[in-house]
């Protein structure tokens, strides 16, 4: 178990405080438990965290206003894959991937009933008449099997949520009886809701679950399932009374392109919380999305730290990387190999650097895309401010050195460098929590 898993399942557990949960499922759907955890873990909320949401992002070097619901972000459009469920964010749409909650909550619990033999005794402590002690027979409790139960929740475990306007990070526009805060819609805006659903199969307390939001559902919730149906997911489309028809038909449009899908789960990658998705990409069977999000939690108060992070899905495994902000020189990165076709290398800057150039090894140079942090990061509890300066990213045939412009003069905490590569965390997709039935 990595850090940021034992901090986050601390902070469930400290911050436990009951969730709404349906009946327990058959005997053939608790089989079809998708979590090594099997222990006596609390059922878990997450109420620590507030609403944050993403705000302006701009690609280049100028920055952009705050979003407004409805309007746009500035990024243009992404398409991924999260959990191994396909997805493309429209322009200016936030893409929030959530699916590295599903490495951390409790989704089982075990409870065991032990022997035990007993002689009685006296007041003195002696063995009273009749017992073994004095030639009678002792007291035996029973011997009772382990008992392993479902913790379901109403809402699924969520893996994506796409939206026209800021959704706050750590929270779900179908949070209510789950483990987040319920989100808020906008008059004018839609959101769809990706989960993985714990093969309830039970509509009825999925809708009730979104019902908080002030959406209401556009079209029929569709289902779909893994290649070999073990796990079963859902997704909806929430409305806000105001939204525009194209808005609505977008949101609509991908949730019915779900059902009926059978996808190749895509273990979670552990070292990271949920981000939201500012970039995406391919390149030698490698997938890639480059994620503004939570990279730890401090284990005393459950303050989040974020920072860039790197996840990447291949036929083999997921993996995440994360740079922390760039605090004591310009900039910070890492990069990913796409296998024979190039890298990506990507990372943080401070405020003052207004360009990055990727050395090429002919000669050249690749320049750098800068993405404006989003604003509301900061409304995270623990943070007294949000971050400053850039993400950024590009695409190159190797991996180089940082040619960084800044203004003259520039107060900048050291001259920038390149960090040595580290080992991409990955997770085996043997390891990968489907149901097997």
């Amino acid at each position: 178990m990595n850090d940021l898993e034992h901090d986050l399942r601390e902070l469930f557990e400290r911050r436990a405080s009951g969730v709404d949960a349906p009946g327990l499922a058959p005997k053939d759907v608790m089989r079809r438990g998708r979590r090594r955890q099997v222990g006596t873990i609390v059922t878990g909320v997450l109420a620590c965290l507030v609403a944050a949401g993403i705000a302006a992002a701009a690609v280049g070097e100028a920055r952009h206003p705050a979003v407004i619901p409805g309007e746009g972000n500035g990024l243009p459009a992404r398409t991924t894959s999260i959990g191994g469920v396909p997805v493309t964010a429209p322009a200016g749409w936030t893409l929030v991937d959530d699916w590295p909650l599903a490495a951390i909550l409790p989704t089982t619990s075990e409870s065991c009933s032990f022997s035990g033999t007993g002689t009685p005794v006296n007041e003195k402590g002696s063995p009273t008449a009749g017992s073994e002690g004095d030639g009678g027979s002792t007291e035996t409790q029973a011997t009772q099997p382990c008992t392993t139960t479902s913790t379901l929740y109403a809402a699924g475990i969520p893996v994506l949520q796409l939206a026209n306007f800021e959704i706050p990070l750590m929270g779900s526009v179908c949070g209510h009886g789950n483990y987040q805060p319920q989100a808020s819609i906008p008059d004018d805006g839609v959101a769809v809701y990706v989960a993985d659903d714990q093969a309830q199969a039970n509509i009825p307390a999925f809708l009730d679950a979104c019902a908080g939001s002030g959406g209401s559902p556009v079209g029929e919730p569709q289902t779909f399932f893994d290649v070999g149906h073990h796990t079963d997911y859902i997704a909806i489309a929430l409305a806000g009374p105001d939204a525009t028809d194209a808005d609505v038909d977008a949101a609509r449009g991908y949730v019915d392109t779900l059902s009926g899908l059978e996808v190749s789960p895509a273990p979670p990658a552990v070292g990271h919380g949920p981000g939201y998705v500012m970039a995406t990409g391919q390149g030698g069977g490698v997938s890639w999305h480059l994620e503004a999000g939570i990279t730890s939690f401090d284990r005393q108060d459950g303050t989040p730290t974020v920072g860039a992070v790197m996840a990447t899905t291949t036929a083999a495994d997921t993996g995440s990387r994360t740079v922390a902000l760039s605090t004591s020189q310009r900039v910070n990165d890492d990069y990913v190999d796409l296998g024979g076709q190039g890298v990506v290398q990507f990372g943080t800057a401070s405020a003052d650097v207004t360009g990055i150039d990727i050395a090429d090894p002919n000669g050249g140079a690749v320049p750098a895309a800068l993405i404006s942090w989003p604003d509301q990061l900061a409304s995270l509890p623990g943070l007294d401010t949000g971050p400053t300066g850039w993400l950024w990213f590009a695409e190159a045939s190797k991996r180089g050195s940082l040619d960084v412009h800044a203004p003259t003069g520039s107060s900048a905490p050291s001259a920038p460098r390149v960090s040595e590569p580290g080992a991409l965390r990955t997770t085996e997709a043997t390891s990968s929590p489907s149901r097997v039935a």
